[in-house]
């Protein structure tokens, strides 16, 4: 813990600042929930944009393979919408928001309820992996699923997490603002 202590006649109010600043800089959770926040829309943004246009684009087989099972979603990357809301709705199933005085860990661990062949390890491991993260990297699969004759194929990554300069950006304002004490972006603090 950090102590600070000044000795000036009548500095009653720099003394106050230096104890705002000492609890401020020991419990960061005030900034990490604002942050948040702010991953949510920027998640939002991700899924509504296809990765700000980045993801590709599905086959041809793909797609009628997706027609064939009546796939309600239009968009990539949206099934059934649940990877989405376990990244934009707090409290949504697969959800990861983890916040502490010194860090926070936001995510998700949404799997799927099948044997999908994403989540294998392509190693020897045969580990187990959530959507999220096959997605994220990519991964190699026999299409269409479930048809033994098929060839494998290497399905691309779709970065579903990606911290923008203009997300970087606004969270080191939210961290300055919430140190340096800014009673604007955090009046219930101060």
């Amino acid at each position: 813990m950090i102590d600070f202590s000044v000795d000036i006649d009548g500095a009653t109010v720099v003394d106050a600042k230096l104890q705002g600043l000492q609890q401020r800089v020991s419990d960061f959770s005030p900034a990490f929930e604002l942050i948040h926040q702010s991953f949510l829309q920027m998640e939002k943004e991700q899924f509504d944009s296809e990765g700000q246009g980045q993801w590709a684009s599905w086959t041809d087989l793909y797609d009628s393979w997706r027609q064939e099972r009546g796939a309600p979603g239009s968009k990539i990357m949206q099934w059934s919408g649940q990877l989405m809301r376990s990244l934009t709705v707090p409290g949504a199933k697969g959800s990861i928001v983890e916040i502490s005085s010194h860090e926070a860990k936001f995510g998700t661990d949404l799997s799927t309820a099948d044997a999908h062949p994403s989540r294998r390890d392509p190693s020897a491991s045969g580990k187990e992996y959530g959507l999220g993260w096959v997605h994220q990297r990519g991964y190699t699969a026999k299409y269409p699923y479930g048809n033994p004759k098929a060839r494998s194929k290497r399905v691309p990554s779709r970065k579903l997490i990606e911290l923008t300069d203009k997300y970087k950006t606004q969270w080191m304002k939210i961290i300055q603002a919430y140190v340096t004490g800014s009673s604007s972006v955090f009046p219930e603090h101060f």
